[in-house]
């Protein structure tokens, strides 16, 4: 198989810096971003993994991977807009 080498996207850090940040509130979240034209977009946010389209063997196998998510300290309501300044992200042209 060839190996294929890709470029480590030009707003990385500020990549991990958001997702720390955005991250942070919840138990599991996978945060997609796209690098466009050296501008950073989010993408979106997913709360499972293989946004549930993973199959499993079995129950137990479900059973589990659901047993190492603790849910128990969860808050309801979580503002994005007091996480990061949102606007700069989806739309770098409102300031």
């Amino acid at each position: 198989m060839p190996e294929i080498k890709i470029k480590k996207p030009k707003n990385f850090n500020l990549m991990l810096n958001y997702s720390k940040k955005l991250s942070a509130k919840f138990v599991f979240v996978r945060i997609d971003f796209y690098e466009i034209n050296n501008k950073l977009y989010l993408s979106e946010m997913t709360f499972s993994p293989s946004n549930t389209l993973m199959k499993f063997k079995n129950q137990n196998q479900s059973r589990y991977l659901g047993n190492l998510l603790d849910i128990s300290k969860i808050k309801s309501s979580i503002n994005i807009k007091n996480i990061i300044n949102y606007k700069y992200i989806l739309y770098p042209k409102i300031k």
